[in-house]
């Protein structure tokens, strides 16, 4: 599938099956409600746990998120885009009440051109989450994705084996210490974070 007509389904709140540079994902809008059930019920996944939105540009997080706190920007700017999800005390509430449930927003910016076309087609920011049945694997090849998946979905882009072939790093960020809680270790090595914010220290 190309990318302009993967953005057409996402517009019209489809979901598509993509690359990333981690793990295959699941991608819908992130201001649906009826995108984020039909996400969930793919996966046999319960609604009310969290997913992270994926965004195109540091503009998108401050204008589309909210997200203005200034050290928590620079971390943003430090580490994104790349193989990391980042999780940052909500900053605002939504327009979908869906988010609003949640104390973080989780924040992946893919260091991948497919993903970073879709949010361009579709002109939205997306849900992000890996494509697989709750539960199982994270497939890192096309090959490995489920064929309930596959068929359960609006389209799908095959883009062979992921570079990484790990779920993204995950990283809770606390403003209030300026300092990270290590969540998931994934491709983004700690050393490699460390060289931007402490793990566990109150100051950076």
């Amino acid at each position: 599938m190309m990318l302009s007509e993967a953005g057409s389904h996402l517009k019209i709140e489809g979901i598509i099956l993509h690359p990333t540079e981690t793990v295959y994902g699941l991608a819908a809008r992130w201001d649906s409600n009826t995108a984020i059930e039909k996400v969930a019920r793919l996966k046999k996944r319960d609604v009310n746990k969290p997913m992270s939105v994926m965004v195109n540009s540091a503009e998108m997080i401050r204008r589309e998120l909210g997200v203005h706190d200034a050290w928590s920007l620079r971390i943003c700017d430090s580490l994104l885009p790349g193989p990391v999800t980042l999780l940052i005390p909500r900053p605002a509430l939504y327009a979908n009440s869906w988010w609003n449930q949640f104390d973080n927003i989780g924040i992946r910016f893919p260091d991948h051109d497919i993903s970073l076309g879709l949010i361009s087609e579709s002109g939205h920011p997306l849900i992000t989450t890996s494509a697989n049945m709750a539960g199982d694997p994270s497939p890192s090849d096309f090959k490995d994705v489920a064929q309930e998946i596959i068929k359960g979905v609006d389209g799908y882009i095959d883009g062979g084996k992921c570079e990484h072939s790990v779920p993204s790093t995950i990283l809770q960020l606390h403003p209030e210490m300026q300092n990270a809680s290590l969540i998931r270790q994934g491709s983004l090595t700690i050393e490699e974070i460390s060289k931007v914010i402490p793990i566990g220290k109150k100051t950076i």
